[in-house]
């Protein structure tokens, strides 16, 4: 069997995945900050075990040559008939420890997680705090006192990252009791009672919204887009209204075109059910100009970030940073808008023209109204009914743009077919501005109601 097929450089530069290294050692990277160790595994004369796996620890916290040589340690535990877990446990007085009572915890859990657990949402609260500060700790020896003095200040000073960890804890320490008597998982309830937080300030209601452009000025922001990578993101977000993150995370593979229907998968859904967004002519006329922007190395990514340096994804900030880039005002007195904040411009703008329902509106931003039961039944219906209402969105987004072209087209077009002349010179001329070079000497001299009568302008006798 192959062994040694990982190095520390290229596991440095890895991506999330899981990566093998032979003979069932692998590291499973979750993120550019999370990372562990695992060990598959079978026991010699153990056929009731099966196929097991066991994690070893954080890299880089614990190198590549540590990892292999902590693995050869417990393949031969296993080839004498031991299960190498059984082993470890034995092996110290304490039993497990924080760090790995929580990593085989979040490996039986991760099936049941988003995504398999890839997002980080429900490791960062452990690798940002937990880890660091009581991984290496036996969860036979960790103690009230020790919970405060080192995670209190997260849970006072950041009560909802703190309520996160806090869980976290709780739930490994409730796992490690099944197998070791001496665990406590009540002291973490019992450190709390030791840590009061001040009570928010009550907000108003609007508080909680993610401030919102004014419907008003969506068509202006839509004319001031360019046609980058960057741009063209923000202007099929306008279009489409889903969450950002399945913007960065977009793929061409989600993509229908023949059917006009972007295909959002249910790991990326907030539902957990897929969903089909209708893409409209505009929309479509994007996902022609973004083939363009495909890179070597950005696989099937609609929008790769061209400045990306160990991911082509794109930060879920970046649409909120390009919006404030051009300092867009929102509808809350003193704060920019944020993109998540253009769905409440998209729903408030169906509401004011009443475009459709209620329901319609809240369906239209991917939030699942329907009944189990009606969701086969109207997926098509539905579809229908949802593009129609982003066809009316999106003619109101081009409008400004429509009309700014008009203006330029109607500026440059002929007015006078034996001079030359556009309508943009003729209005010069008859407010008396400057001539533009180029202009002919007998025209200067002409009068007023010659000009007019010799022109084949239609609307140019309005200046009569």
């Amino acid at each position: 069997m192959a062994r040694y097929l990982l190095t520390d450089a290229e596991l440095r530069s890895m991506t999330p995945g899981t990566y093998h290294d032979g003979r069932g050692l692998y590291c499973l990277i979750r993120s550019k900050t999370s990372a562990s160790w695992h060990l598959r595994f079978t026991v010699k004369r153990r056929k009731d075990l099966g196929r097991q796996k066991m994690g070893l620890g954080p890299y880089p916290t614990i190198s590549l040559a540590r990892a292999r040589e902590i693995a050869d340690e417990y393949r031969s535990v296993a080839a004498e008939g031991i299960d190498p877990r059984e082993h470890r446990h034995k092996a110290t007085r304490r039993g497990l420890t924080i760090e790995q009572a929580i990593t085989e915890l979040f490996e039986k859990k991760r099936h049941a997680l988003k995504g398999g657990g890839t997002a980080g949402r429900w490791w960062s609260p452990v690798a940002n705090h937990i880890l660091p500060e009581v991984g290496d700790v036996g969860v036979a020896d960790i103690s009230v006192q020790m919970i405060i003095d080192r995670l209190g200040s997260v849970y006072t000073t950041k009560p909802s990252t703190g309520d996160k960890v806090f869980t976290r804890l709780k739930m490994a320490l409730d796992y490690a009791s099944a197998q070791d008597d001496r665990v406590d998982p009540t002291i973490v309830e019992r450190a709390k009672v030791q840590l009061p937080r001040k009570k928010p300030d009550r907000k108003r209601q609007d508080d909680g919204h993610h401030p919102a452009l004014h419907w008003n000025d969506a068509p202006k922001l839509w004319a001031s887009l360019g046609s980058d990578v960057l741009d063209t993101a923000l202007a099929f977000y306008l279009l489409t209204l889903p969450r950002v993150s399945n913007i960065s995370a977009m793929t061409w593979a989600q993509v229908d075109l023949k059917e006009a229907i972007w295909v959002i998968p249910p790991e990326n859904m907030k539902t957990g059910l897929p969903f089909d967004a209708p893409l409209t002519q505009p929309a479509l006329e994007l996902l022609r100009r973004a083939r363009s922007f495909s890179l070597k190395d950005s696989g099937d990514l609609v929008f790769p970030n061209p400045n990306g340096r160990k991911t082509r994804q794109y930060h879920v900030n970046f649409l909120n940073n390009r919006l404030q880039r051009d300092e867009w005002a929102s509808t809350k007195p003193g704060c920019l808008a944020v993109a998540h904040g253009l769905r409440t411009t998209f729903r408030t703008y169906l509401g004011e023209h009443e475009i459709c329902d209620n329901r319609m509106a809240e369906m239209s931003i991917q939030h699942e109204v329907r009944a189990k039961q009606e969701i086969p039944y109207n997926r098509a219906r539905l579809l229908r009914q949802r593009r129609v209402i982003l066809e009316k969105w999106s003619d109101w987004l081009l409008s400004a743009k429509r009309r700014q072209e008009a203006h330029l087209r109607k500026m440059s077009s002929i007015a006078e077919t034996q001079t030359g002349r556009t309508v943009e010179d003729v209005e010069k001329w008859a407010r008396g501005e400057p001539e533009d070079k180029g202009s002919e000497d007998d025209l200067r001299h002409m009068s007023r109601d010659e000009f007019i009568r010799r022109s084949r302008f239609d609307g140019l006798e309005d200046l009569k």
